[in-house]
């Protein structure tokens, strides 16, 4: 976060800028260690165009379809044909 402070007209105005980066409370997109970009709501179709195929392929109790790809060590979850989230192990 950095905030920044700009006159404009006689008044004195502040803002706060947030950067998506390492750390960001949330983001819509991961950045594997290949440079591929997943991003919230990519298709199945995507997501194995630009990983491949999954080392395991399972479901969870809350009814997500959960992706693991064991060599980059991530997690992700499906709901439908949608990608929801991820987990990096």
């Amino acid at each position: 976060m950095g905030d920044y402070v700009g006159v404009r007209h006689g008044y004195v105005t502040g803002g706060i800028k947030q950067r998506f980066g390492v750390g960001a409370d949330k983001k819509n997109y991961l950045v594997t260690d290949g440079d591929v970009v997943l991003i919230v709501n990519d298709t199945k179709k995507a997501v194995q165009a630009k990983l491949g195929l999954p080392d395991v392929m399972s479901k969870n109790i809350d009814g997500y379809d959960c992706w693991e790809y064991r060599e980059r060590k991530l997690k992700l979850y499906f709901n439908e044909d949608s990608l929801r989230s991820w987990e990096v192990l």
